[in-house]
């Protein structure tokens, strides 16, 4: 206790070096476990790594690059485009959304152009409700592509968003 009241400068030799010893101690005791945590996350992300790997090798096995063929075959038939207007119309309605106008323009076939059934709307619903609804539309028929899309705020309610869209179906004969 002694040795705690008197100065520094006063201590004896034997006192500064145990106390350099203790200090270089701590200082490799710190380093020590540092490099070991910093180890061990370096494994963990590298497991991590390997994991993510494989799961985009198995990912890429299971879908072969596009079809060889004529991508034409996989389109929907001209008669199941009325399925395509009753399923996005049920959509709608589970997720909220309010279609205020739906018109339908289907083109004549002819040799050159690939058929296609243009739906006009206008639809009104939260930004994540229209948002929600595109993709899930979007992602069940892979042949519908959106040509047009403007959204803005409706003036007595901000929360909501008016949307006027163009979506074109690509069918086949």
């Amino acid at each position: 206790m002694q040795l705690l009241r008197t100065p520094f400068q006063r201590w004896p030799l034997r006192h500064h070096i145990l106390m350099a010893s203790m200090a270089v101690v701590v200082l490799a005791t710190g380093g020590w476990w540092f490099s070991h945590t910093t180890a061990s996350l370096a494994d963990a992300r590298n497991a991590q790594l390997q994991s993510l790997q494989a799961q985009l090798v198995a990912v890429r096995e299971g879908n072969p690059g596009p079809p060889t063929g004529d991508f034409t075959q996989s389109l929907p038939l001209f008669s199941r485009s009325d399925d395509v207007v009753h399923e996005l119309s049920r959509q709608a309605q589970v997720l909220g959304v309010q279609i205020a106008s739906l018109t339908i323009a289907a083109t004549e076939p002819n040799t050159s152009d690939i058929r296609k059934v243009q739906l006009n709307l206008t639809a009104s619903a939260e930004y994540r409700g229209l948002k929600a609804w595109l993709a899930e539309i979007l992602g069940r028929y892979p042949s519908l592509g959106i040509q047009s899309l403007s959204m803005r705020s409706l003036p007595n309610d901000p929360l909501r968003q008016e949307a006027q869209l163009s979506l074109v179906l690509f069918v086949k004969d």
